[in-house]
């Protein structure tokens, strides 16, 4: 047997609301939301604001180390030059070797 149609007062009824602990259950509130995401761009500004500090101090360690490279090779090539002077070109005849031959005149 078919049940009997519900009276009319019954079926222009809302639903019942969900109470607030079911509906939080589903979905986390918003705020919270986005304190998580400004914490999580606070800590990726961070981590960018290191990286490129890091960067910085590789750069600056790099052009000191090439600084010196580049100096020593100018002192080395100073000691050449002056080793090279003192060395001469080969021809000059050493100073006992004058005196002998210049002591029998």
């Amino acid at each position: 047997m078919p049940l009997p149609p519900a009276p009319p007062s019954l079926a222009s009824r809302p639903p019942p609301l969900a109470t607030t602990s079911s509906f939080s259950a589903v979905a986390p509130p918003k705020k919270s939301r986005l304190k998580l995401n400004r914490r999580r761009r606070k800590q990726l500004r961070r981590a960018k604001e290191e990286e490129e500090a890091q960067a910085q101090a590789q750069a600056q360690i790099a052009a000191a180390a090439a600084s010196a490279a580049a100096e020593q090779e100018r002192e080395r090539e100073r000691e050449e030059e002056e080793d090279e002077e003192e060395e001469g070109t080969g021809r000059e005849v050493p100073e006992a070797i004058w005196r002998w031959m210049t002591s029998w005149r």
